[in-house]
């Protein structure tokens, strides 16, 4: 397992951003990719709150 970190994404973003975040951060083409598994949504809904305080 890797684990990625510092991927700046907007809160909003859509699924195939993190997708497409991941790859160039791994420097690797999308058929290169086995699988990932993305950010919880309760860090999603816990950063929201931080930045809208």
């Amino acid at each position: 397992m890797i684990r990625l970190t510092d991927l700046a994404l907007p809160l909003d973003h859509e699924a195939p951003a993190l997708e497409a975040a991941v790859l160039a951060k791994l420097g690797i083409a999308q058929e290169d990719l086995v699988r990932f598994a993305g950010v919880p949504a309760r860090q999603l809904m816990r950063a929201k709150k931080t930045r809208s305080s």
